[in-house]
């Protein structure tokens, strides 16, 4: 704060991956808004820059490009998720502070980092982003409890722009793998709930294409940012579709496509990143289809090693990423040589960490006349990565095989072989799939969830496959069913790790993602490993043990009292049926189906039974209120301001009525095809907001595909009324400054 108060300049370094990306704009935006309260809006925006790391520089600032940065006049440096283990940050030079959330064991004052110490003990599960944000709230609250920056509170605070960075930093936690635990769970759930991953917020959220769930996050939108970072220097941008303008595409734009200045260079970045990402999947690809042919066989001793030189380092981590959780999480490390002819290793899976940590700090291993440990990264248990430098005379082939000895010497020592085997069944008893869909209800209903590592599993018998469709990114679905009931349950399937078709209909039957093994009799299912428990997003949570506790009438009880209690919850067990739309709902039509719930524009207030005609006087209606009256005067349209939270209310509540009373009971829901609020309430022109609020529930909280268009379309209308009101805003302005000189020189006259 003295730096922005006194004018000094300051240099925020960030890292090139997702993470890094986020976090240098999350800080950026923020002092960027400090700096013009104090200086004005010129000269502030020149106080404050930003640069992202080249991805062949390595990880980490260097000593070089510090003193660079301070001889160009900055005051202050800030690195922002490149390690805290660098050269320039030992040797503690004055004017850097670091912001990080990698494992390290410097432990110096300038580093804000939570993850500083052993790096073989469990880590907090963060990110960059969220120590940023971290980072800037506490300098939030200072401002608005003391005077260092008068008005600040009254004056410049914006609560809408600290929820917008705030959202920022919630995807860094997907972006970076963090561990979903109970206070990342609820950081991410609370920008959610504020409605703040919206495209009228950043056009950038109009990839989730309206679906703002973690795994949305990860294929729709997080994959597309992370391709321009990790694509960088991978091809020659020349290669792309025409245009110029990529010839001069640097990492900055991603920055500009996060937080726009403008729409139109939104759109520019958009596109490229859009052929990019293409172009990202199919390298992938190829290297994924070289492992499966090549390599996969090998990973029956409890984790795999994947070298290929040709593989870029910047794309290692998302190939280990699919292989890894392509074979039940399994410990993976990808390996490629850097330039410079040192190994470059990025691990995901089961406590890879450890792994990596074994090889870089036990000294009984390592070996400094074969080689030297250069740098060790990674943000928790599950993904992290590390440079070795080969010293003496070896060939490539000798090097990678000394590296893949050291991680065999770490698999036999802690026999990764047979914790690989080590599950926890929580059953004996087989079930069959509505069982099974009964016993994942009860853990969803019951627990906080479950981790992706925990491994617990159920026996299930007598399924039949229900076949195999292809999702995104070359996922497979693959559906087990009941033959009694026709109940069916999806897994998601790597098509490219998985030989699907062999593995599901050939004779061993050791088939799905989840899946451990078959005694002939029953195959073993994960709780809480099924597709629509990723599309859900019921994996953000903190641990599984509450919900084994809680059933322990289930969990300890007898074959015969397992099956009464499971039968139990099947028949608690409610299938939701999927709403309908309707051109024309008439009173016949509704009288005609009894057990169906017709959903009707209504009144707010009811003077009359106007509305919907005789429909409000039927059992089986339901009126969503889209006006405060039953009458086309001015005064009966939602609009004013003083209104508003009265009628957002309203509709809300009539909303959770209709869910809870009608749709969560398994009943029919018909809802107008042209949409709610396009009726006399006209709630496109009068209140585009009500209109996007009422036709993202329907489709949020009731599955109604149909309604889907609606919401893009309001969305559109919104983001178009902000900007004319937005104009207006600044017309009125003009027009009082032009009005109050005026006033002002007839004064002076």
């Amino acid at each position: 704060l003295k730096h922005i108060i006194n004018g000094k300049k300051i240099m925020i370094f960030g890292d090139y991956d997702y993470d890094g990306l986020c976090s240098t704009v999350i800080l950026y935006r923020y002092l960027e808004k400090l700096y013009k309260i104090v200086h004005g809006e010129e000269a502030g925006s020149k106080l404050i820059r930003y640069t992202i790391a080249d991805p062949e520089d390595g990880f980490g600032l260097t000593i070089k490009e510090f003193e660079k940065m301070i001889q160009e006049g900055n005051s202050l440096v800030i690195t922002v998720d490149n390690g805290s283990d660098s050269e320039v940050v030992r040797n503690g030079l004055r004017g850097l502070l670091v912001l990080d959330h990698h494992p390290s064991k410097n432990m110096q004052p300038y580093i804000i980092n939570p993850n500083t110490g052993r790096r073989d003990t469990l880590t907090y599960g963060t990110s960059g982003g969220k120590i940023v944000f971290d980072f800037i709230s506490n300098i939030d609250r200072t401002l608005i409890k003391t005077d260092l920056f008068p008005g600040y509170k009254e004056k410049y605070r914006n609560p809408r722009f600290m929820m917008a960075l705030k959202g920022i930093a919630a995807q860094t936690l997907i972006s970076d793998m963090a561990i979903w635990d109970k206070n990342n769970r609820s950081f991410f759930t609370s920008v959610r709930e504020a409605g703040a991953f919206s495209e009228s917020e950043l056009p950038f959220y109009s990839k989730l294409r309206g679906d703002d769930s973690a795994f949305s996050f990860s294929f729709n939108l997080i994959s597309v940012g992370n391709s321009g970072s990790r694509m960088k220097g991978v091809f020659e941008p020349k290669t792309l579709k025409s245009i110029d303008w990529h010839e001069n595409f640097n990492l900055n734009m991603i920055v500009e496509w996060i937080t726009p200045s403008n729409m139109e260079q939104w759109m520019k970045v958009d596109a490229v990143l859009a052929e990019v990402n293409k172009k990202k999947k199919e390298m992938v690809r190829v290297f994924l289809t070289d492992y499966n042919k090549n390599h996969k066989q090998e990973s029956d001793r409890g984790y795999a090693f994947y070298f290929n030189p040709k593989m870029p380092h910047r794309l290692s981590g998302l190939i280990a990423n699919r292989i890894s959780i392509g074979q039940n999480l399994m410990p993976t490390l990808c390996a490629t040589t850097k330039k410079n002819g040192d190994i470059a290793i990025s691990a995901r899976g089961d406590n890879v960490k450890d792994i990596l940590a074994y090889l870089f700090d036990h000294q009984e291993i390592v070996d400094k006349s074969k080689y030297t440990p250069e740098q060790f990264y990674g943000g928790h248990p599950n993904a992290c990565g590390g440079t070795i430098k080969i010293t003496g005379k070896k060939t490539t082939e000798e090097a990678v095989k000394l590296v893949k000895d050291l991680v065999e010497e770490y698999s036999k020592r802690h026999n990764l072989k047979a914790l690989r085997k080590k599950t926890e069944i929580i059953t004996n008893k087989p079930v069959s799939v509505s069982q099974y869909k009964a016993l994942l209800e009860i853990f969803k209903t019951r627990s906080r969830g479950a981790e992706f590592s925990k491994r617990l599993y159920v026996p299930v018998a007598g399924y039949a496959y229900s076949g195999i469709s292809e999702w995104a990114s070359k996922w497979q679905n693959v559906g087990i069913k009941d033959p009694d009931t026709g109940e069916s349950v999806d897994f998601l399937v790597d098509g490219i790790i998985f030989d699907t078709q062999s593995q599901i209909f050939g004779s061993d039957e050791r088939i799905l993602l989840m899946e451990l093994t078959t005694n002939g009799k029953a195959s073993f299912f994960g709780v809480f490993k099924n597709k629509q428990d990723y599309l859900s997003s019921v994996i953000l949570a903190e641990e599984i043990r509450d919900a084994v506790e809680l059933d322990e009438d289930f969990i300890l009880g007898t074959e015969k009292e397992q099956k009464e209690y499971i039968k139990a919850e099947v028949k608690e067990n409610i299938e939701l049926i999927a709403p309908k739309v309707i051109e024309k709902m008439t009173v016949e039509i509704v009288k005609q189906n009894p057990g169906t719930i017709f959903v009707f524009e209504d009144s707010l207030i009811k003077k009359e039974a106007e509305e919907g005609g005789d429909l409000c006087h039927l059992k089986n209606t339901h009126g969503i209120p889209t006006r405060r009256l039953p009458s086309k005067i001015e005064e009966a349209f939602f609009g004013k301001k003083e209104h508003e939270q009265e009628e957002s209310q309203a509709i809300a509540e009539a909303l959770d009525t209709l869910h809870k009373k009608h749709f969560l009971k398994g009943k029919q829901i018909v809802f107008p095809k042209n949409g709610l609020g396009t009726g006399i309430a006209n709630l496109k022109e009068k209140k585009p907001e009500f209109y996007l609020f009422i036709n993202m529930i329907i489709v949020e909280k009731f599955g109604c595909k149909e309604y889907i268009p609606f919401v893009k379309e309001a969305k559109q209308i919104v983001i178009k009324h902000e900007k004319d009101a937005a104009i207006e805003r600044k017309a009125n302005t003009n027009n009082a400054t032009k009005q109050a000189n005026k006033a002002t020189g007839t004064v002076k006259q």
